[in-house]
């Protein structure tokens, strides 16, 4: 699995920040195919994107995989974010995290964990305590 999501991801993080969805959807076709629908693999692509420095596209290939039929689950949206709070992009992370609700899915206690980090790399303090008080009114706790 390491190994397919390999020259994808390589080819993305060529791409740059700057990718659009028009540039990034024919780097998955060309490495991926039919095997970018599957939720193991699409979860691999974002884990590994998270291990560049590139982790900023992180928010257009998740919005890629979805336009190719790929179903969006807590688990890969949470992915996509914990790949951007490896690079401190905490604006995409919070941005991924706004739009869970936007495919019907709760804030949960994970993804909301991993946006705080993000926010904390980037010394964004207030973003962290807003997001903080808003888990108290989900019924979530930080982690400690």
């Amino acid at each position: 699995l390491a190994a397919m999501v390999e020259r994808p991801v390589q080819d993305l993080t060529l791409l740059g920040r700057h990718a659009t969805l028009q540039t990034i959807g024919p780097v998955l076709e060309a490495h991926l195919g039919e095997e970018m629908l599957k939720f193991r693999v699409a979860k691999s692509l974002l884990d590994d994107l998270g291990k560049t420095k590139e982790a900023g596209i992180v928010p257009q290939v998740l919005k890629c995989l979805e336009n190719r039929g790929i179903e969006m689950d807590v688990f890969l949206v949470t992915a996509a974010i914990k790949a951007c709070r490896k690079d401190g992009a905490w604006i995409q992370a919070l941005q991924l995290l706004r739009e869970m609700a936007g495919h019907g899915l709760e804030l949960d206690t994970i993804a909301c964990n991993a946006v705080m980090s993000a926010c904390e790399k980037a010394c964004e303090w207030s973003q962290a305590v807003s997001l903080l008080s808003e888990m108290a009114g989900h019924s979530l706790k930080a982690d400690t």
